[in-house]
């Protein structure tokens, strides 16, 4: 009896301890994201020269397991290969509070993440690319930021063909293959490791009379 009472005891001490250790992560969390969104957008944009990518959060709500908050993030040409500015989220994303986040565990990460939020295009976001990938998203993907501020975005896309004309007969013609993209980097460091795969990447501007 008194073995089954240590034990119940020491398990409710673990899950108390557990607990905390989301709240506080949850309380990481709220303060920090300003700060590692920002620094991650400089980082990609300042590693490369083709894209810009902007993001934007809004509308935070902190819970025990996990804070909800609205991200705005849009991508556009760098070198004027595409005119558009393509919207990749416009929604409510759920970031998961760690240690072990039920998500990262589902993927196969079994090491301590701070957050870990997973990533899809809505119908929303862009209604045209939506169609084009037969009502399915055309990103999917994951972000993962550890204890120790090392972040990894892994995103996958399918082929996605866009066709733009402007007022003035200009058409503007884009399409991007299946690929997969993956980000590694320490937030408070200023060199991140990217690698980009692209079945097909083609671009083409005309004017129509």
């Amino acid at each position: 009896m008194k073995k089954t009472t240590l034990a119940v005891g020491v398990i409710a001490i673990l899950g108390l301890s557990y607990v905390g250790i989301v709240w506080h992560t949850g309380n990481l969390i709220e303060s920090n994201l300003d700060k590692s969104l920002t620094q991650v957008t400089e980082q990609f944009n300042n590693s490369q020269n083709v894209f810009k990518i902007n993001i934007s959060h809004s509308n935070d709500e902190k819970q025990l397991f996990s804070t909800k908050t609205h991200i705005n993030m849009t991508l556009s040409s760098k070198d004027g290969s595409f005119a558009d500015v393509l919207t990749l989220a416009d929604k409510d994303f759920t970031i998961h509070h760690g240690p072990l986040p039920i998500a990262g565990l589902k993927q196969g990460i079994f090491s301590p993440q701070m957050a870990w939020v997973e990533y899809e295009t809505s119908e929303e976001s862009n209604p045209l690319l939506w169609k084009t990938n037969g009502n399915r998203p055309f990103i999917t993907g994951y972000i993962s930021l550890d204890y120790s501020n090392n972040i990894i975005i892994k995103l996958f896309s399918r082929k996605i063909i866009h066709h733009r004309e402007t007022d003035n007969h200009i058409k503007f013609e884009s399409e991007l293959g299946n690929g997969n993209f993956t980000f590694i980097s320490n937030i408070d460091s200023a060199i991140p490791s990217i690698t980009l795969n692209l079945d097909r990447f083609h671009t083409k501007k005309s004017v129509q009379y």
